[in-house]
């Protein structure tokens, strides 16, 4: 195996525990809310759910996008140290100020928003501390994309997992010295903080002054990129949030909490595509430096096809046994009118997670803004498919809106990757097998009204796996597979063991 699948691997390992960590402690954390706030969990679930996703806009508007522009022009850089040295300093100041200016503004709009759009005055002094996070946002997702683009994932996977690890123990000492949700989200932003901090100091030696007349160019380049990545981003959190917003305001807090219990479930199937996107999207502009689209097509047709024979056998698994997996977890009769929700999330997580793999391949070549317009286009159509159905659908409607949206935007998207960039996509591969998974899915289902649940799962992996592995993937991709989790295991292993 050559040593750049090697780093490739390696990088895509520690990225999968930077966010599989940080993804499962913020479902402990639901979890457990679920479980200690007794006959009023449901609707504690809902509002700590509604700051949270203030608390995800914070993530992209809090520095414009800054820490994606320096992700791709410090990968861009090769071995120039000075120049990423100069892309991460007017990086940092320049988000700084940004993040401040993006805390005001919430700060002082969180009444309005908290009364009334949602009608909850609760929502205001909530939406308030999550506000005093967005100036250390920015500083850490600085130094995240500085970190991301120079491929220094130890580190990065260093300050995401012990947040997360800061996070859940502030949390449950919060909340169980009764300060309850405001306590949650304190332990929310209190992590944040520090870690900006850490990782500031962590790149000190990194930073670099921009020659004379240098910094303002900089800065343009910086912003521009920002602004079109930031636009695009906030479309696609605003599309995965709209669902619970339009919840709240047509129906009740109580109704987000028990959906957010299949939001959060399914939410774990697009985990291992968003590590890989994490090592593939500066890959890809590393290829794009390099004028190299036919390794830009093979890596986008290969890591699309893996990512599949990964995620659509784990799909399916959750489709079948998602009533079980929502009272193991959540201990409690009420929040199993989520599983019809989960399962139509899970089904369409299926086919999009396959594409999440390579979504930045259009940010990262030339074409930036065109994240936001397609990001614009799928928050229209959640929206009016939102406003049609929850109110007559509820939940199943809800879950229906934002899966339809998604799989039309995935396929905007693949199109015009593959006009722009000017590769091949395997249509013929992805048809065959997202059609061969659906009538797995739908015979799993049906046998369901004969037999076990836990039977029709073993019967249908037991079909899926054989078949996926001897017909979709050929002799080279099984001999790939192989090497990857030998290698995949060897790594963990090594992360386990101590050093001498």
């Amino acid at each position: 195996m050559s040593t750049s699948t090697r780093r490739f691997l390696h990088d895509t390992v520690l990225s999968f525990l930077s966010l599989g960590i940080s993804t499962f402690v913020h479902f402990i954390l639901r979890v457990f809310l679920a479980w200690y706030m007794g006959d009023s969990a449901d609707e504690a679930l809902g509002l700590y759910t509604l700051s949270y996703t203030a608390y995800s806009f914070g993530v992209l508007l809090s520095a414009f996008g800054i820490g994606g522009a320096v992700a791709k022009y410090t990968a861009e850089s090769g071995d120039d140290a000075s120049r990423k040295g100069r892309y991460l300093l007017v990086g940092l100041i320049s988000s700084f100020f940004i993040g401040c200016l993006m805390w005001l503004v919430l700060h002082f709009s969180s009444p309005f928003i908290a009364r009334r759009f949602w009608h909850m005055p609760e929502m205001t002094v909530l939406l308030q501390i999550v506000a005093a996070s967005f100036p250390f946002l920015a500083l850490e997702k600085t130094t995240l994309g500085f970190l991301n683009g120079v491929r220094r994932m130890t580190l990065y996977a260093f300050v995401n997992i012990f947040q997360s690890i800061l996070t859940i123990v502030l949390t449950v000492v919060l909340v169980v010295m009764g300060y309850g949700l405001k306590g949650a989200v304190v332990g929310l932003v209190v992590p944040i903080a520090v870690l900006s901090l850490i990782s500031l100091f962590a790149t000190r030696r990194d930073l670099s002054w921009p020659p004379r007349g240098q910094s303002f160019p900089i800065l343009k380049m910086l912003l521009w990129f920002g602004i079109f990545a930031a636009m695009g981003n906030s479309m696609y959190t605003l599309f995965y949030n709209i669902d619970k917003m339009f919840l709240a305001r047509y129906v009740d807090e109580a109704t987000v909490g028990v959906y957010s219990t299949a939001s959060l479930l399914s939410n774990l199937v697009p985990l291992i595509p968003s590590a890989i996107q994490l090592i593939s999207g500066p890959t890809i502009a590393r290829y794009w430096g390099q004028s190299d689209i036919g390794s830009i097509q093979s890596l986008v047709n290969r890591t699309m096809k893996l990512t599949a024979v990964v995620i659509v056998p784990i799909s399916f698994a959750g489709i079948v046994l998602s009533r079980d997996l929502i009272i193991l977890f959540f201990r409690r009769e009420e929040f199993a009118a989520a599983t019809v929700p989960l399962q139509i999330l899970l089904a369409g997580f299926a086919f999009t997670g396959i594409f999440t793999s390579v979504a930045t391949a259009l940010s990262m070549t030339k074409w930036v803004q065109l994240g936001f317009i397609i990001g614009a286009i799928q928050v229209v159509a959640n929206v009016a498919l939102c406003i049609l159905l929850i109110p007559r659908f509820g939940m199943n409607g809800a879950s229906a809106a934002i899966t339809a949206s998604h799989a039309f935007g995935c396929l905007i998207n693949l199109y015009l990757m593959q006009r722009l960039i000017k590769i091949k996509v395997d249509w013929k591969w992805f048809g065959s097998f997202m059609a061969f998974g659906a009538l797995v899915v739908a015979g799993g289902l049906g046998l369901e009204l004969v037999l076990n649940h836990y039977v029709c799962a073993v019967l249908g992996l037991a079909i899926l796996m054989p078949i996926t592995l001897r017909y979709f993937l050929t002799a080279e991709d099984r001999e790939e597979v192989k090497k990857l989790a030998s290698l995949a295991y060897e790594r963990l292993a090594s992360l386990k063991r101590p050093t001498s």
